[in-house]
């Protein structure tokens, strides 16, 4: 038995040369890489909307067909740290740097490197050898 020829012959994977189904896979593709990054919540739902517009000439005889391929993904998560600032006793400017321990003031092994840290990251070592007994005779004082 012959199938009939269909009346309406418009394939969406088809449109403008396969155009259309270009644009769908790589929409695609976004989102199932948002889906894989660890730095996004797994509940957000993803969406891929694909929305064909169509707009016929005064005689009805053409149709002006445009297609949009749009996704919508699941953001960033946010990102928290922790910023300790104060100001140099001797000079007055202002330092800050991530707190990294955890704690103020509390040391930590860093497993990257194998070596104890300050609670910014410095390595303890280093710290001690450049320490040296402050002066406070020499110390800035405000408003003098």
């Amino acid at each position: 038995m012959k199938m009939a020829k269909r009346k309406v012959e418009l394939n969406i994977a088809n449109l403008k040369g396969g155009a259309v189904q270009e644009q769908i896979d790589s929409a695609m593709k976004e989102v199932t890489k948002n889906v894989l990054d660890p730095n996004t919540d797994f509940k957000k739902a993803r969406k891929l909307t694909v929305t064909l517009t169509f707009k016929p000439n005064e005689d009805r005889d053409t149709i002006a067909t445009s297609v949009d391929v749009k996704s919508t993904l699941a953001p960033h998560l946010g990102i928290n740290t922790t910023v300790l600032m104060g100001r140099d006793a001797n000079t007055g400017s202002v330092e800050a740097q991530e707190l990294k321990s955890g704690t103020k003031g509390q040391t930590y092994f860093d497993p990257d490197d194998e070596t104890l840290k300050t609670d910014t990251g410095d390595d303890i070592d280093q710290v001690e050898k450049d320490n040296k007994p402050i002066d406070f005779r020499k110390r800035k004082v405000e408003g003098q």
